[in-house]
């Protein structure tokens, strides 16, 4: 398959950090196809991997907390509780609430990013089949 020409604008910083790589062997935009290839890989290893760490219920209040949520997945074990607190999400979804707020705090950087891709790729297939976008937000 040929290579698409996609124009963008970078954030400074990135461009910075992909300068740090660049080199006559290693042109910009073959760093750039290397960067999001890795991040790719290690979001979908791990996406696949958090599914095995929650219920399907618990993974449903996720979503249901999280829908619109953008940036700052850091935050997103506050979202998670806020909905419990106010939307009673857990008796919605039958979870023990503090169990999953928990599960969501001790989710590493990478496990956060992937958590974060999986409530985008669920909300943007919602012309599937429930349990269908749940499995998709997570294959």
């Amino acid at each position: 398959m040929a290579k698409q020409q996609v124009p963008t604008k970078i954030d400074p910083f990135l461009v910075a950090r992909i300068e740090e790589s660049t080199d006559e062997m290693h042109p910009r935009n073959a760093v750039i196809e290397t960067a999001l290839r890795r991040y790719f890989d290690l979001v979908d290893e791990a996406r696949v991997q958090l599914r095995q760490k929650f219920t399907d219920n618990e993974l449903r209040l996720v979503l249901d907390a999280c829908n619109g949520m953008t940036g700052h997945p850091q935050l997103m074990w506050a979202e998670v509780y806020d909905a419990i607190q106010l939307h009673q999400t857990d008796i919605k979804w039958q979870v023990d609430g503090s169990i999953v707020v928990q599960k969501v705090r001790a989710l590493s950087n990478l496990e956060l990013y992937a958590l974060e891709e999986a409530i985008q790729r669920f909300w943007a297939h919602t012309d599937l089949v429930e349990m269908d976008a749940l499995d998709n937000a997570f294959a």
